[in-house]
């Protein structure tokens, strides 16, 4: 584990197969991600990464062209707008879609299915089965996740997970055992800190991933009784990259 919510595992099931489990790749990761050889053994490259976690992804492919690279639909449709000044390239569109609760075979003996974790809209939990000659093996990789439903996507569906049990589980815990407050308390104590704020005539800048968290503040913003129907600009700034942004919130003028 490099930092909160990076993350880098190769598992091998043997000689000829490997899948590389990504979340949150910097673009200098991508030519020396776990240490691939220039000519790396046949395998797969399988990513569960967010979208805002993957910078690094088109320097690997760049690195390895012929290494695949997974993730679920709505990841590979979004991956292309972190490299914006390529987004209309073929090159960016590198990444291959992977269905929900579907079992994909990625090669003999090997398959994978995803799930979606919850975290944002993509994000995928990720099950992979590897088929030895005298067992089956299973690894449960959850990448970030949230259990809760959210303003975008539903959270991580534990009936279907209930009743698995994976030969090995990695399992993202960058909060610990860390309890907070209702998600709606957090949201109203954010909502009446900006409110007092442009009271006293103040504009708020919130930096946000424009991806996920960026999208639910712009629609709890907008929609809270504090703000609804108050001459205000609420406002991301010109898109440039799904990396990070800045919301501006003040009063108009």
């Amino acid at each position: 584990m490099n930092e909160c919510s990076r993350s880098k595992h190769l598992v091998r099931c043997c000689d000829t197969a490997s899948c590389a489990l990504v979340q949150g790749a910097n673009r200098s990761d991508g030519s020396r991600l776990f240490t691939l050889r220039r000519r790396p053994r046949p395998g797969r490259g399988l990513s569960a990464s967010t979208s805002d976690h993957a910078r690094g992804l088109l320097a690997l492919h760049q690195a390895f062209p012929q290494l695949p690279i997974y993730a679920s639909e709505v990841t590979a449709r979004l991956l292309p707008l972190n490299w914006p000044e390529q987004a209309q390239q073929p090159e960016s569109r590198f990444c291959q879609a992977l269905p929900w609760q579907s079992s994909v075979e990625l090669r003999r003996g090997l398959s994978v299915q995803l799930f979606p974790s919850g975290h944002l809209p993509g994000a995928a939990t990720v099950l992979l089965t590897y088929e030895a000659p005298h067992r089956t093996y299973t690894l449960l990789y959850t990448g970030d996740f949230f259990l809760s439903n959210s303003r975008l996507v539903e959270g991580l569906p534990l009936g279907e997970l209930r009743g698995m049990k994976p030969d090995v589980l990695i399992l993202e815990g960058s909060y610990g055992t860390a309890r907070h407050p209702h998600r709606r308390q957090l949201e109203n104590q954010l909502a009446d800190r900006i409110h007092r704020a442009i009271a006293d005539g103040y504009s708020v800048l919130l930096p946000a991933p424009a991806l996920g968290l960026g999208q639910e503040l712009l629609m709890l913003l907008r929609s809270h009784h504090y703000f609804t129907g108050r001459d205000l600009d609420i406002c991301p700034p010109p898109f440039k990259t799904l990396l990070s942004t800045n919301l501006c919130f003040g009063t108009k003028g």
